[in-house]
């Protein structure tokens, strides 16, 4: 999906919150570095660095919530249209291995590993049009323990769906495998 159909579906407060937030540091951050002086640069990497703090926190904060069965549906937005289900979840797996953030998202390996342990929810993730495996192969080489242990656990649960002879294809294709 390109950025300009994602940008129009309907998002919850939180993921706008942290959307905008990534965009406004790629868009404005040449041009806030030529007008401003040495000791508003000190402020604004400070402020930077507070909201990259708050958004490990919400992350850390969601992955003890994920445990639950009644917030992994709310995250996977399942009670929603079948077009707009998971969307959320998209732009996380999204963030996940983006560049410039992904070093603030390890605990996102942990959220992965909760909704992955639950038959309904391994269904719902391992469609194609999320591309788990294939996002999160590269962070099972991470230096980070929860990415990678969070990653080596979403694939041990992913491979619980066995039975599931399309599903089982799907997980050894040549895209998925390392």
């Amino acid at each position: 999906m390109s950025r300009t159909i994602l940008s129009s579906y309907p998002r919850s407060p939180q993921v706008l919150y942290i959307d905008n937030f990534v965009m406004s540091i790629g868009k404005t951050k040449a041009k806030q570095e030529e007008n401003k002086s040495e000791e508003t640069k000190t402020n604004e990497i400070d402020d930077e660095d507070r909201y990259l703090t708050i958004i490990q926190l919400e992350f850390l904060f969601l992955s003890n919530l994920s445990r639950s069965d009644e917030v992994k549906k709310q995250l996977l937005e399942l009670h929603r249209e079948p077009d707009f289900q998971g969307l959320n979840f998209q732009f996380m797996l999204t963030w996940f291995n983006h560049p410039k953030i992904s070093f603030t998202l390890h605990f996102f390996g942990n959220i992965l590993a909760n909704l992955s342990s639950s038959k309904e929810m391994r269904e719902f993730i391992l469609q194609p049009k999320f591309k788990l495996l294939e996002n999160i192969t590269l962070s099972i080489l991470s230096v980070d323990n929860n990415r990678r242990l969070g990653c080596l656990k979403t694939i041990r649960n992913c491979f619980f769906e066995y039975e599931n002879e399309k599903t089982l294809e799907y997980l050894l294709t040549p895209q998925v495998l390392f």
